[in-house]
């Protein structure tokens, strides 16, 4: 489930040319579709017992959240589920193109973050939060379209 779900977000941030720089993508693809396992070029780990959203309190919290981080020194897509389940997916290529900020036509960005809550008896909503290239502020984006 990680693997699908990290595979589709890549698909839905990156551009096609990042896309073709990481060729790792089509191993999880695999992986995703229930084809062996992962290698060493895409770690996947549960996130430390003494992480900052593990702490309390403890026990579910009601949303989910997915956030990439695009660097100059590589891709990274954290899943969360609950709030305190935590999966890293390391995407690794072979060019620089694979690597640097995603293009935004506001702004280059170093990260965007997808959350959904669900708090129980509300209904459900969802955010994108952008942080842009170079800026350490998160601002929450309203804009039409994805990226």
């Amino acid at each position: 489930m990680v693997a699908k779900i990290g595979y589709e977000t890549a698909f839905l941030v990156f551009d096609r040319d990042r896309l073709a720089a990481m060729p790792v993508l089509k191993h999880l693809a695999a992986v995703a579709m229930g084809h062996g396992r992962l290698d060493k070029s895409v770690l996947m780990y549960p996130l430390s017992k003494y992480s900052p959203v593990n702490s309390p309190p403890h026990g579910p919290k009601y949303h989910h959240q997915i956030i990439v981080w695009a660097e100059d020194i590589g891709n990274v897509i954290d899943i969360y589920f609950f709030g305190c389940v935590g999966f890293r997916l390391l995407l690794c290529g072979d060019s620089p193109t694979a690597y640097g900020p995603l293009p935004h036509p506001d702004g280059d960005l170093s990260m965007a973050s997808f959350l959904m809550t669900f708090e129980p008896g509300e209904e459900r909503r969802k955010y994108l939060f952008l942080r842009r290239d170079e800026s350490e502020e998160v601002e929450e984006y309203s804009g039409t379209g994805l990226l």
